[in-house]
């Protein structure tokens, strides 16, 4: 069974109740103590941007990122082993670049980050629209979590600059990426 989390603030321990996972894995708001986990998540990254599941981003996005305090972190033994973090746009915010260690998938790590970001989310932007641009891995993280597809033309324009980045932007709006609301 999992452990409920009240807050935020500091490091909280989620313990994942999952047979294969050994180890217990902390879930910790980015902040610029977390910073140094960027040079890591940045190679997780990469490898999943050239697989297009993701954009790339650079170790400098993802430190801004994390220090921004509008992320959240999973830690097992000292080890950054998932991320992800919120985007804040005019009307709207957008949890982002949702990743987990490919030997650490399968656990529940997804969706407990997921979920942290959007008790994160609402409490900060408590009036804001909330999406997650889901792919064939993440889609099924934002449907557990009650987001559903929209139609990519109802969303403004301020999102798909991050797109043009995407090899698949080509393609635009038939892209392998799924605008997910939450509802």
């Amino acid at each position: 069974m999992d452990k409920e989390i009240s807050g935020l603030e500091g490091r909280f321990l989620i313990e994942t109740g999952e047979k294969k996972m050994k180890e217990n894995v902390w879930y910790v708001r980015g902040t610029s103590s977390y910073g140094h986990f960027s040079k890591n998540l940045e190679g997780m990254i990469k490898v999943e941007a050239g697989k297009g599941n993701m954009l790339a981003k650079s170790d400098t996005e993802i430190k801004e990122y994390i220090e921004s305090g509008n992320s959240i972190l999973a830690l097992c033994n000292g080890n950054v082993v998932g991320f992800v973090c919120l985007i804040n746009y005019t009307d709207s915010v957008e949890i982002a670049a949702l990743i987990v260690n490919s030997e650490y998938r399968g656990m529940g790590i997804g969706i407990k980050l997921a979920k942290q970001l959007m008790y994160l989310s609402k409490n900060i932007y408590p009036n804001k629209l909330v999406i997650m641009f889901a792919n064939e891995i993440s889609s099924h993280i934002a449907i557990k979590l009650k987001f559903v597809i929209v139609d990519k033309e109802i969303l403004d324009n301020e999102f798909w600059d991050l797109c043009n980045d995407c090899p698949e932007f080509v393609n635009f709006p038939d892209c392998h990426c799924k605008p997910m609301m939450l509802m």
